[in-house]
């Protein structure tokens, strides 16, 4: 297994794509988690009251860094994680290399292990893509207006970076399950994405006149996904962030998605024919 995770990880180190999506993963969390913000805390719009004004500077500092971060996680960040996830195990189908590899010593579940402990070494990378780069942000903006710099306590951040970490896992292994249903990458990131965007979005959107819909959605990954991330954060303003569920609820429901998503991909790639 150790033979497995050595190579991928060097297939990923070495692939362009991965990187590509870390830096997109990194410009759009600055950009629309401080950037944006901070010019229109600059320049207000008319109509813009002085309790938004402030909300959305606190937002911006120190004290608010961790929910500003894990805001992403749920929606973008599951996004870029399914597609990571759909390019490690997918990709290997669209160049025809599964047989190939599965004839060498290790075993099927040896080598998917490998496969997605490489992929869990990404996980860590994108979320301190965010992590790192926000708190250094957050200083910055407080140090530029004079505002007091007070971080999370240290058990606020830890649990932080474990709810960031479970959120994206969930989407990698989800994503790695996809590309091995489906043997490749295209339908499996197209699939992925119109659940996060498409379907996902509706059943929320009409959670609220239909109390069956309501109750479906406690129970769905991104619901889930949305309401861990959502109690760091008081604010539901950025997509795909959900109260709907509590931090509790939504830990287990993840842990069991992630699981079955594991299983499930497991027993895929252990017992299906390969050409």
């Amino acid at each position: 297994m150790w033979a497995s995770f050595v190579a991928g990880l060097m297939k990923l180190v070495r692939r362009p794509a991965m990187w590509v999506l870390v830096g997109i993963w990194f410009a759009l969390a600055i950009l629309f988690g401080y950037i944006i913000p901070y010019i229109v805390y600059n320049d207000p719009p008319k109509g813009m009251t002085v309790t938004e004004r402030i909300t959305l500077l606190l937002t911006m500092l120190p004290s608010g860094w961790l929910g500003n971060a894990l805001g992403g996680f749920p929606l973008f960040g599951g996004a870029f994680l399914v597609i990571a996830g759909a390019l490690v195990t997918g990709s290997e189908y669209g160049w025809n290399t599964v047989a190939t590899i599965l004839i060498q010593r290790p075993g099927r579940l040896k080598v998917l292990a490998g496969m997605l402990l490489a992929l869990g070494v990404f996980v860590v990378i994108f979320e301190l893509a965010v992590l790192g780069p926000d708190a250094l942000a957050s200083y910055i903006v407080a140090r530029r207006l004079d505002a007091p710099i007070v971080w999370p306590s240290a058990m606020q951040i830890l649990r932080g970076l474990g709810a960031g970490l479970l959120i994206l896992a969930v989407w990698a292994v989800a994503g790695a399950f996809l590309g091995i249903v489906f043997q490749g990458t295209a339908l499996s990131i197209g699939l992925g994405l119109v659940y996060l965007f498409v379907i996902a979005t509706l059943i929320s959107g009409f959670s609220g006149q239909l109390s069956l819909l309501k109750s479906i959605d406690k129970y769905l990954p991104r619901a889930n996904a949305g309401g861990l991330a959502g109690s760091f954060t008081g604010a539901s303003g950025s997509p795909g962030i959900s109260h709907l569920v509590d931090a509790t609820h939504a830990t287990v429901m993840l842990f069991v998605y992630g699981i079955a998503f594991l299983v499930l991909a497991a027993y895929i790639f252990r017992t299906r024919d390969v050409e």
